[in-house]
């Protein structure tokens, strides 16, 4: 969309200008002020907040008008960086309330609880959600449906976080994308991405961000396009697949202006993941050092890990101890089932290191109860722990690492798998041989030369499924697959796909269900 002085420029000059009342100029401004915050372009929504501040010289008289303006100056300064622009955009929000009160403004009102709930999520969760429902409750007295859905959709953000499926956050999108709040819909779709994300329903999140990016794209809103290229680079970090994630994090990169904050998040939720993954703890432990300096510069208003994985890997480490863990659960973003099982590990191992070994294993297993909807993670922190945990004497160690290399190597996380292995054989426990899985293709196809990962694809091409489906499945890359399906061809004789699925049809084993 053109700034003020283009396809709307027509308002600014001439009879048109002079027929506007001052306080309806302001109004105007403070809503293409809200669009350039959409677009990504603060520069230009600050601007237009000073135009709007400067026609209304009086707060009082125009307090219909002087809402908008406030909430439209929080929005702007969310979009640009500075360390305090979180407190400042919550200062801004406060005052919308007090002059879309005074000036009989609902709309507006909703509106700036909804942003202070936001604000406040990540640090005081019971105060966010006290903003929220006072919304709600607003929105159903003025019958006013659209604040409604909005708020509804951030209940269900909080909601999220504590229940064992986002059923309510689907529905709550469902809803306001019906009644057509894109803003709402975006940061919604977001939040659902990464609630698939963190339960390793991998598809499910890959068809909410291809919508919203698409969407987002389309409309020019860079803000919600940077939030799904970031949810995109979350998706591949957490099924560890290290080029695809770090080609999603190029794609963000010309974005992150355009929303500050999400630099911090796209380096403590995806690239510490994708690291751990990798078995690249040195790494992970830096990225999750960079989220951190990244969040002092230019704070994040979503949680990247700070409350969660940063403290695990903290005590892990020894940097962090009983102080860091301390309130958490009762801290905003700390309480979140996704946090509880990283914080209550490191609670935990705190108290094995204490000498308190049955207190630990209780910790543990309420942290790992949390885990429960998370597969990845839990193998994760399984991983994690089980060393200090054998080491101290509490805990099922041996048990949680078999359970860990069981899992990451079904996934394909080899890195992890391995390391699970060598820790179980350095405590002394018998460890699962895995064959190289040559046995596994026919010895018809061996003997034309097909290598165990063309067989995996192979199996994938004879039950017609496309090369974009069998790079998902596989966690390799588009190309990678087409590389196999020419060489499957080649090696068997077959002039095509086609032929060769219809010939492979009682020859290769069917995927499993």
């Amino acid at each position: 969309m053109a700034a003020g002085g283009g396809r709307l420029g027509w308002l600014w000059g001439g009879a048109a200008a002079d027929a506007l009342p001052a306080a309806r100029r302001a109004a105007v401004h403070a809503r293409l002020g809200a669009i350039a915050t959409l677009a990504g372009r603060p520069a230009e929504a600050l601007r237009h907040v000073d135009t709007a501040r400067s026609l209304l010289p009086g707060r009082t008289a125009e307090g219909r008008h002087t809402a908008l303006v406030d909430l439209a100056a929080a929005h702007a300064e969310l979009g640009g960086p500075a360390p305090d622009r979180l407190h400042t955009a919550a200062g801004l929000a406060r005052r919308a309330v007090e002059a879309a009160q005074a000036g009989d403004r609902p709309d507006a009102e909703c509106a700036a609880l909804l942003l202070l709930g936001q604000l406040a999520r990540n640090q005081d969760e019971s105060a966010a959600t006290a903003h929220f429902e006072r919304a709600r409750a607003t929105a159903l007295a003025r019958r006013l449906p659209a604040p409604r859905a909005a708020a509804e959709v951030q209940l269900a953000v909080t909601a999220a976080g504590h229940d064992e499926r986002p059923t309510r956050l689907e529905r709550a999108l469902r809803e306001a994308r019906h009644r057509g709040l894109l803003p709402t819909t975006h940061e919604a779709g977001f939040a659902l991405a990464l609630e698939h994300v963190r339960r390793c329903d991998f598809d499910a999140a890959g068809d909410v961000i291809t919508e919203g990016m698409a969407e987002a794209r389309g409309l020019g809103l860079d803000r919600a396009l940077a939030l799904f290229r970031l949810a995109d680079a979350v998706r591949h970090a957490h099924q560890g697949s290290r080029a695809e994630t770090g080609a999603a994090l190029e794609r963000l990169d010309p974005l992150l202006d355009a929303a500050p904050g999400l630099r911090a998040m796209s380096y403590g939720l995806a690239r510490a993941f994708s690291s751990l993954l990798q078995e690249r703890h040195d790494a992970a432990e830096e990225e999750i050092a960079r989220a951190l300096a990244y969040d002092t510069e230019n704070p994040a208003a979503g949680d990247f890990g700070r409350h969660g994985i940063a403290v695990l890997l903290g005590v892990l480490a020894g940097r962090m101890g009983r102080r860091h863990c301390s309130g958490l659960a009762a801290a905003g973003a700390g309480g979140t089932r996704w946090n509880r099982q990283f914080a209550g590990l490191a609670h935990a191992v705190l108290l094995g290191r204490e000498g308190h070994r049955e207190q630990a294993a209780a910790a543990a297993d309420q942290a790992l109860a949390a885990a429960a909807p998370y597969p990845m993670a839990r193998r994760l922190c399984l991983r994690l722990v089980a060393r200090p945990a054998y080491d101290d004497g509490w805990g099922t160690p041996v048990e949680w690492l078999r359970e860990a290399e069981e899992y990451f190597h079904a996934a394909g996380h080899h890195q992890a798998a391995a390391a699970g292995r060598a820790l179980l054989r350095g405590m002394g426990a018998s460890v699962r041989q895995r064959r190289t899985g040559t046995e596994q293709v026919p010895p018809h196809l061996r003997r034309s030369g097909v290598t165990v990962r063309e067989f995996e694809v192979a199996r994938l091409v004879a039950e017609r499924i496309s090369n974009r489906d069998i790079a998902g499945r596989l966690h390799i890359s588009p190309r990678t697959v087409e590389k196999h399906v020419a060489s499957v061809l080649q090696k068997t004789g077959h002039p095509n796909r086609a032929a060769f699925a219809t010939a492979a049809r009682d020859l290769v084993p069917r995927v499993p269900a």
